[in-house]
């Protein structure tokens, strides 16, 4: 299904409420966030502090889970080469695809955003225990926004590969 790519302003909320995590943030030993921008290599970090992650899930409703992913192209908290996939489940199964971004600078405009397009597959999805468990591949084009709330430049795209395999803490609101 295709659908015009949203403005970028949900997804910066996400990278932006990571800058409440302290600048010192560790990874998380067993995450992994890997793949390829424009066939460049990359492995980002998930970070946790105190109990706080950057990959997080909730629960909507019942049985319709949001589930939040950003890697950190340094095992510390900075906007520039971050990634943020952003999916939600219900019954197992992914409605409308997943939302990905990449923050190529040191702030949150520009980026590049897919609007749900693309192929995602989620692989694994474990929801058994305190923390969950998600494993997922997304191949697709990113467009570029300039500013929060614009319109994407469809002459400025980049191609991006990924690979995640991560636990999520759960977030309560």
């Amino acid at each position: 299904m295709h659908r015009s790519p949203p403005t970028p302003s949900a997804r910066l909320a996400g990278v932006a409420g990571a800058a409440l995590l302290a600048a010192h943030l560790i990874g998380g030993a067993s995450d992994r966030v890997e793949g390829q921008i424009d066939g460049d290599a990359r492995s980002w970090h998930v970070l946790e502090f105190e109990g706080e992650s950057t990959a997080t899930f909730h629960e909507f409703s019942h049985g319709m889970i949001g589930v939040s992913i950003q890697g950190h192209q340094a095992p510390r908290f900075q906007v520039q080469g971050t990634i943020s996939i952003d999916f939600t489940i219900m019954n197992d199964q992914v409605l409308d695809g997943a939302e990905v971004a990449y923050f190529p600078e040191r702030s949150m405009t520009p980026n590049y955003a897919n609007g749900g397009d693309g192929r995602f597959e989620l692989l694994t999805s474990d929801l058994s225990g305190p923390d969950a468990r998600f494993e997922g591949r997304f191949v697709g084009t990113l467009v570029r926004f300039e500013r929060m709330d614009d319109v994407p430049d469809p002459d400025d795209t980049i191609e991006v590969e990924l690979y995640f395999d991560v636990t999520a803490t759960r977030e309560e609101f």
